[in-house]
């Protein structure tokens, strides 16, 4: 199971999900910065 967050840079902190690998994607969308996160949940497709 792959899950896609886009979410609005705050602060600039974010925290990996337990159980999971966070990456994160810098993308430039109408003069504000976004983070795209991507979670990936290792075991979850079995």
């Amino acid at each position: 199971m792959t899950v896609y967050i886009t979410a609005i840079l705050s602060d600039g902190i974010f925290y990996p999900p337990a159980g999971g690998f966070l990456k994160r994607q810098k993308i430039l969308y109408d003069k504000i910065t976004y983070v795209k996160l991507q979670f990936i949940m290792p075991g979850a497709n079995g």
